[in-house]
């Protein structure tokens, strides 16, 4: 199998694969190089997607405006307004003009849209590498049609069936995606990924005998304990057992750097920075960053770390992380979308400009839906974008707003998954509706957190803050 996959990934990015190289290894360092050599591809798609939604609301806008004037036309010939009927007429003829002009150029961009997902009709490596691409933008049930066809070329290419299984997780279509790794199984696939889509699934059912049979059949195999071990990690740091997720992240980090994979141990410690950042753990998140940035300075990595400082307030090492991402990755579209935005927009608000916040998260909305790079080994980053626009909403006193934008993560429990920015979206919606004057759904917000958090770790800053909030709205 491994040798097909060689073979396939060989023929896509073009260069040699020794045979006597660590297999999965080429596999993780391949899908890496790919993905860098599409930045362009993915602004493209980004650019004509923006095209045909702004050439949708001008058609909108024209076809409702030919309602309007017709209206009027009539009324001015039932008025016997022969001058106003006439004025309106014309109005109506060059707006007709206008609304046609504007279907065909609808039509080319759609075309155009269309078009950019043409791949080669024999190629399974074509299909997934597309619909990897595609889970990164949002573009979920496209990325679903191409993972079906790059196992009917192939059915016994694995990741074919993960690329499907993850499509339908992120489209919340959960007994599809176990369907999927089912179909794998009958064809005796497995990869570590299989693992990972599983243990989501069981988390996004509330399944935690599935969760605990993951991790306990992931145990002793190479590429799998030290994921699963993440993940439970972030499991539960989600549920706030931060003493517990702390022991269980270390126990990752060491089973990656057993494994000589500096770069994944440093991922495993990112993901923590960012939780006790975002918890109000600042000391605790200086030292994870740290630890981080010292096993790798990784794209993914710096990122996290980066997001950690500047949530803490250090702007001399947040400011020297993000000017090294610029330099480093300048049309990389994870750090020029997501990333690189997120950064700005949180030390914008560290400095007190919510506005300049909003403003700087603009270009992340094409992408912002979809995963970024850092979600597939480090489980962190989804959906920051929205959440720092909520938290800017936040500081704008724009309640109704800020509202919207938590919603959009607890409207997306397949892409945010067991992520901690998940469960304080709900924190941060009761807060939202607060500033918005429903005291009824604010309280209700609230409600829904602490009781997820009924049994978390007493001395988290963020949960005694919240108690405290909470107990002002009784």
């Amino acid at each position: 199998m491994w040798q097909r996959l060689s073979r396939v990934v060989r023929s896509f990015v073009g260069f040699f694969i020794s045979v006597a190289e660590d297999p999965e290894l080429i596999l993780q360092q391949n899908i890496r190089d790919m993905n860098d050599q599409v930045p362009r591809m993915n602004e493209s798609i980004a650019m004509v997607k923006a095209n045909v939604t702004l050439l949708e609301k001008e058609e909108a806008k024209y076809k409702n405006d030919v309602a309007g004037l017709t209206a009027k036309v009539k009324v001015a010939i039932q008025a016997n307004r022969d001058d106003l009927a006439g004025s309106f007429a014309a109005q109506l003829e060059q707006t007709k003009g206008a609304l046609a002009r504007n279907q065909g150029q609808l039509a080319n961009a759609r075309a155009a849209f269309a078009k950019m997902f043409q791949v080669p009709p024999d190629s399974a490596a074509a299909y997934l590498f597309t619909a990897r691409l595609l889970l990164r933008q949002d573009f979920g049930t496209i990325a679903e049609e191409y993972g079906k066809k790059a196992i009917e070329l192939d059915p016994h290419f694995p990741i074919g069936y993960g690329i499907l299984a993850f499509a339908y997780i992120a489209l919340d279509r959960l007994g599809e995606a176990e369907n999927a790794f089912q179909r794998a199984a009958e064809h005796n696939l497995e990869i570590p990924d299989f693992s990972v889509g599983r243990y989501e699934i069981a988390f996004l059912k509330g399944d935690l005998a599935g969760m605990e049979r993951e991790a306990v059949r992931a145990q002793g195999k190479s590429g799998a304990e030290d994921l699963l071990s993440n993940l439970d990690a972030f499991t539960l740091a989600y549920s706030g057992h931060l003493q517990q997720a702390r022991r269980k992240s270390q126990q990752a980090v060491n089973l990656a750097q057993q494994s000589a994979q500096r770069d994944k141990a440093a991922l495993f410690e990112t993901g923590v920075a960012v939780w006790e950042a975002y918890f109000g753990n600042v000391p605790a998140a200086d030292r994870n960053a740290m630890a981080a940035l010292e096993l790798s300075k990784d794209r993914d990595v710096e990122y996290g770390a980066g997001l950690a400082l500047a949530i803490s307030g250090d702007f001399s090492r947040f400011q020297t992380l993000t000017s090294d991402l610029e330099k480093r990755f300048p049309e990389d579209t994870s750090v020029k979308f997501s990333y690189l935005p997120v950064l700005r927009a949180r030390m914008a608000l560290n400095h007190s400009d919510p506005s300049k916040a909003i403003e700087l998260l603009q270009i992340a909305v094409p992408y912002e839906l979809g995963v970024p790079q850092s979600t597939f080994f480090g489980f962190f980053g989804a959906l920051y974008p929205v959440y720092v626009r909520g938290e800017a909403y936040l500081a704008l006193h724009q309640g109704a707003e800020a509202a919207a934008e938590f919603q959009k993560i607890i409207d997306h429990p397949g892409v945010v998954l067991n992520d901690p920015v998940a469960v304080l979206a709900r924190l941060q919606l009761g807060r939202a509706y607060a500033l918005a004057g429903d005291k009824n759904k604010a309280k209700a917000a609230y409600q829904d957190f602490l009781t997820r958090w009924r049994d978390a770790d007493p001395d988290i800053p963020i949960l005694k803050q919240a108690r405290m909030e909470f107990a002002k709205l009784q």
